[in-house]
């Protein structure tokens, strides 16, 4: 399921929503997969613009009964960005074909004041209905 962020009417961030299956018992994991920002969007007054994203998905997450949001990251200056500036814990860190693959989460969380910055509207996909 296709996720999208805009600003003013231009889409400033992206990403593709998955449900993983539930492999290590600690509870159900809103998956993100190709996540993706624009690098040149400054959000006015306020975080990181895949502060703004990725807390929102949070938010739904957690308001749709979820525990967690999982994602691989392969690049490692992505992953430490995500640990970092974003407090993503590191699960583990893989290698498949040759290359590392970061597997990254968070807890689901409701986030009221971040709906303020990236409320969801007919025209944003990122909606309370994300059951699979």
């Amino acid at each position: 399921m296709p996720l999208v962020l805009t600003s003013e009417g231009v889409v400033v961030a992206l990403a593709v929503v998955t449900f993983p299956p539930d492999f290590d018992g600690d509870g159900q994991a809103l998956g993100l997969d190709r996540l993706v920002t624009d690098p040149d969007v400054s959000m006015p007054e306020a975080a990181p613009l895949s502060w703004i994203f990725t807390t929102r998905i949070s938010d739904v997450a957690a308001r749709e009964g979820y525990d967690w949001v999982r994602m691989e990251v392969a690049s490692d200056r992505l992953a430490e960005h995500f640990q970092v500036r974003l407090a993503w814990r590191l699960e583990a860190t893989v290698h498949r074909d040759g290359a590392p693959v970061h597997h990254l989460r968070q807890r689901a969380e409701r986030n009221d004041a971040v709906q303020a910055l990236a409320p969801a509207t007919s025209r944003t996909p990122l909606c309370p209905e994300l059951r699979p």
